[in-house]
Formats: C-alpha cells, structure tokens, sequence
C-alpha cells in the first residue's frame, strides 16, 4: 500500500511493458531502480536528462544482453567494473 512515511521500492522502464508484444518484452530495459527509498541504479540516458552521474552498474543494453538478469545487485555491479 502508500502510504506517508513508507518506503518504495520501484523500477522506472523505457517502454510500457503492458503494450510491447510479447517477443519484445526482453528487450524492456530498466532506466532507474529504487530499493527501500532510495536511488540504487540510474542508467545513463536518464542521468542525462535530469543532469546527475550514472548510479550503479552501467550497461550498454542490447537485445541479446540479458546475462544479468535474476542475479543479486553486488553481482551485477561487480559484472560492470563499478
């Protein structure tokens, strides 16, 4: 539920992942991730647009690219040099 005081924990896609077909739906790629409240990933492309760094793994997606998926965070990160 929202609620005042609670934290969220949400992920800001680039395309409605409700309307791609379903062929398409690896190729959704995630922009910005929050955890608890607070900002753990922002991809590059976003970071640009509100004039910030790049927080977290940084990945230069491809459709293929998709060996990170379901892997912990500290993994992932390790996977990207950061």
């Amino acid at each position: 539920t929202l609620e005042v005081g609670k934290f969220a924990d949400l992920l800001v896609i680039d395309r409605d992942y409700f309307t791609v077909p379903v062929d398409d739906i690896l190729k959704v790629h995630p922009l910005m991730t929050m955890v608890g409240g607070k900002i753990v990933v922002v991809q590059e492309s976003l970071a640009n647009e509100f004039g910030m760094e790049p927080i977290g793994p940084v990945f230069d997606f491809k459709d293929e690219d998709v060996e990170h998926l379901g892997k912990p965070i500290a993994e992932i990160m390790a996977m990207s040099g950061r």
